[in-house]
């Protein structure tokens, strides 16, 4: 069986844009329509190419081009990936499943690195996804490994290395998966 690889690469630190976003949006969680958001719910749409749009008739015609939309953020511009005849230029289902347990567990730790009071200098999550697909054509992701590379005061860096354990046991996405999330942290210091 064959397996497709995805990598990529998640950036936080003092080169990334890490301003906060202080925009209030109110979330009415009471005698709300079904189609309102909620704190725990999360809407968004994807819209492909139509045939009117496109000028395509025959099945099958239609490009894997699509756009991923959620009200207030910024599109997301999909298709499949590049082994399905996707476009690498574009976020594939695959890139994103990876990078939302890179996110999740960027989050977490340095939510518990704060709780904490670590000082985190800087981070990059390197995280590659396997896709085994069968001779049927069916498939599904079989491993996810995230390698955090931290940088941390070297009075910190135990605690820190630690927490990446209690980080991984808290991510929503990963406690979600059916397939193992391998975490591989390195925690350094400048010296």
């Amino acid at each position: 069986m064959p397996e497709h690889h995805f990598h990529l690469r998640l950036l936080a630190g003092p080169d990334s844009d890490n301003t906060a976003d202080n925009s209030s949006t109110e979330l009415e969680t009471e005698g709300t329509e079904s189609n309102t958001p909620r704190p725990d719910n999360f809407p968004l749409s994807a819209a492909g190419p139509s045939a009117a749009r496109t000028g395509a008739v025959r099945p099958g015609a239609l490009a894997r081009r699509h756009t991923i939309v959620a009200e207030g953020k910024p599109d997301i511009e999909g298709t499949s990936a590049r082994v399905f005849h996707g476009e690498t230029s574009r976020w594939n289902p695959e890139e994103l499943l990876v990078a939302a347990l890179a996110q999740c567990h960027f989050l977490s730790f340095v939510y518990l690195a704060g709780l904490a009071q670590i000082e985190i200098r800087d981070v990059e999550i390197d995280a590659t996804g396997t896709l085994r697909v069968e001779d049927s054509g069916a498939g599904q992701m079989v491993r996810v490994e995230l390698r955090p590379r931290v940088e941390v005061p070297i009075s910190q860096r135990d605690v820190a290395q630690a927490l990446h354990h209690d980080a991984h046991e808290a991510c929503f996405i990963a406690r979600s998966v059916n397939f193992e999330v391998a975490v591989i942290a390195q925690t350094i210091s400048p010296t």
